[in-house]
């Protein structure tokens, strides 16, 4: 926490266990955050929400629980959240929608709970959107339909529920859509998502609008 000029740390696939120092959370000058595949445990620190020239924060493939901090909203230069395969519950924080430069949020094989915060909608910039197997229900929001740059969604394996936004059918989706599996949504998709190589709508009896 005193290397005060470090840029980078990467710790990937180690076998580094137990928590997360809070004292990276001082690493003000700090851009690739990486230590995915290891066996970090217990909650996220909220003190690394304060890394405001953070570019890159992976921490997939651990043991962290609890909560997204609501401080991660200030992580106003992050471009890519990896956070995949882990144990994080609880809601998504709204203020995660206040990350304007945001590419990829990978959120995928958590227990996140309750609604998609129709705050997402405003990370303008987002390519992919990855918040497969969780516990996520209600509708997906019409917000969505605002991520005018999105690539990839995948909401597979949720409880998700109701209509598809017809505001989300005009997305330049163009490499990867999921929306079955233990979802209960309804409605039709455009012809166009049924030449993804990377989808489920065969699965999920969607008709063509």
């Amino acid at each position: 926490g005193q290397l005060s000029n470090l840029r980078e740390l990467r710790l990937h696939t180690n076998r580094f266990n137990g928590a997360m120092p809070n004292e990276l959370g001082e690493l003000q000058n700090l851009e690739v955050l990486e230590a995915w595949g290891n066996q970090l445990s217990g909650e996220l620190p909220a003190s690394l929400g304060s890394l405001s020239k953070l570019r890159v924060l992976s921490l997939g493939g651990n043991e962290f629980s609890g909560p997204i901090p609501s401080e991660f909203g200030g992580l106003a230069n992050l471009e890519y959240f990896h956070m995949e395969s882990n144990m994080l519950s609880g809601e998504l924080p709204p203020e995660l929608g206040r990350i304007d430069n945001l590419q990829l949020l990978d959120l995928e094989q958590n227990l996140l709970s309750g609604p998609i915060p129709p705050e997402l909608g405003n990370l303008g910039n987002l390519t992919d959107l990855d918040l497969a197997s969780n516990r996520l229900e209600g509708p997906i929001p019409p917000e969505l339909g605002n991520l005018a740059n999105l690539a990839a969604l995948d909401l597979f394996d949720n409880q998700l529920s109701g209509t598809i936004p017809s505001a989300l059918l005009d997305l330049p989706i163009s490499s990867r859509v999921k929306l079955g599996g233990t979802n209960r949504l309804t409605g039709c998709i455009p012809e166009s998502w049924e030449a993804l190589t990377q989808d489920d709508l065969a699965d999920t009896g969607f008709s063509i609008c």
